[in-house]
């Protein structure tokens, strides 16, 4: 697998680092679908004994954290769905939504919280039915201008230190009048 990913960098010099991530990313999944099946784990010993006493089995592939490959699979897939977005290729397009379950899936054996967090944020952002944006060709509306009026004016300079003074003036407000006494008695 590593050896098919370097040949294709050395191939096409001209690919695009979005091109390169996805590459990586299907590679990463594929350690990861290896690791799922065979129920073991390259790094983290933290992960794989959590791994042995629990129902569940999380996949790093070759990170060293869960959270970490997750997040790395979410920004891939969000990179994914905007060149699935932008193409004008059918062909494209299909294998772009190939591409995006097989990152999923990936991303689903990781048990990520905070993945499936960034995913969800990153494609609320890419929501751009709400954000008032012009149609193409239209000229973006005008900044909102504000006018501040500034004035001078005298400020009185108080130089009052913190310190052993605070108690002293705490203490002398309190009324001593309101205080009892307790009464011992002996028998």
């Amino acid at each position: 697998m590593l050896k098919a990913l370097l040949a294709l960098i050395r191939d096409d010099a001209y690919r695009t680092p979005q091109e390169l991530a996805a590459a990586l990313a299907v590679a990463l999944v594929a350690i990861g679908f290896v690791e799922y099946q065979t129920r073991t784990l390259l790094l983290n010993p933290k992960v794989i004994s959590s791994n042995q006493f629990s129902e569940y089995f999380r996949v790093n592939s070759l990170f060293f954290d869960p959270n970490i490959y997750g997040r790395f699979l979410a920004v891939v897939i969000l990179g994914v769905i905007a060149a699935v977005l932008c193409t004008a290729s059918v062909r494209n397009a299909v294998i772009g939504a190939v591409l995006l379950v097989y990152l999923w899936a990936g991303l689903v054996h990781t048990l990520s919280q905070s993945s499936f967090t960034a995913l969800l944020a990153g494609l609320s952002a890419c929501n751009d039915s709400g954000s008032g944006a012009p149609p193409q060709g239209a000229a973006p509306p005008p900044a909102p201008v504000g006018i501040v009026a500034v004035k001078a004016e005298p400020v009185p300079i108080v130089s009052e230190l913190p310190g052993r003074i605070a108690p002293t003036r705490i203490a002398q407000a309190v009324s001593y009048t309101h205080l009892t006494l307790p009464t011992i008695y002996s028998v």
